[in-house]
């Protein structure tokens, strides 16, 4: 086996030397196996997509019931401080934060702008809004108030979720935006805002399992 196609093995049995997934072994050898030029990747491509898929129900929340184990590490900016999250807390999370945008009155099909750092709240909000149906709509954190504002009126967003450092951009062009009528923050509480750290916090760990269509709408 070449080089290549051994550190590819070695990637799929983990950092933590647990057992290579029979699935992750063969898809590992065809892809190595396979012609390496683009023309010909591109042409023998087939993406089989189920009718109903939906990541935080089908992945997060699959993981949490069956087989539940560490999902991210959070380590602060200065290595101090690590904070471990498993499937299971992700699930209850995104589940609460689904509950929020219920209650904040988001529906199925609404789009939300999502522009936040590499935060635990991230997930949170991505997953949150699969749950609830809502289109997220990440957004590098290098946006300025008018690439926000571009955003919210090309997709008549109804709203915007950010961390605490991108609040003030928002608030530069609050009047422009028509649409936006939802104000959610990553963090503590501040005027003209609703807190994700509160709200969410309060809200149900649980969320009804819903099938979801392959372009995205829960049902």
């Amino acid at each position: 086996m070449n080089n290549a196609a051994s550190e590819a093995e070695q990637g799929a049995q983990g950092r933590r030397g647990m057992a290579v997934d029979p699935v992750a072994r063969a898809a590992v050898k065809a892809l190595m196996a396979s012609p390496r030029d683009y023309d010909t990747a591109v042409a023998n491509y087939r993406f089989d997509c189920p009718e109903n898929f939906n990541f935080a129900f089908d992945v997060i929340d699959d993981i949490a019931q069956n087989r539940d184990k560490t999902a991210v590490l959070a380590v602060s900016g200065d290595g101090e401080h690590v904070a471990e999250y498993s499937y299971g807390d992700l699930s209850a999370r995104s589940s609460r934060f689904a509950n929020m945008l219920s209650g904040l009155g988001l529906e199925k099909g609404d789009y939300a702008v999502l522009v936040a750092g590499r935060v635990i709240g991230w997930y949170d909000a991505i997953f949150g809004c699969m749950k609830r149906g809502v289109i997220s709509l990440p957004g590098t954190t290098q946006l300025t108030a008018k690439d926000i504002a571009y955003r919210v009126n090309a997709t008549r967003a109804r709203a915007v979720i950010v961390t605490p450092d991108h609040c003030a951009k928002v608030d530069q062009i609050r009047a422009e935006c028509p649409s936006l009528e939802v104000f959610i923050v990553l963090g503590p509480e501040q005027a003209g805002w609703s807190s994700a750290e509160v709200l969410a916090a309060a809200a149900a760990p649980k969320w009804p399992p819903r099938t979801t269509r392959a372009q995205g709408a829960t049902r």
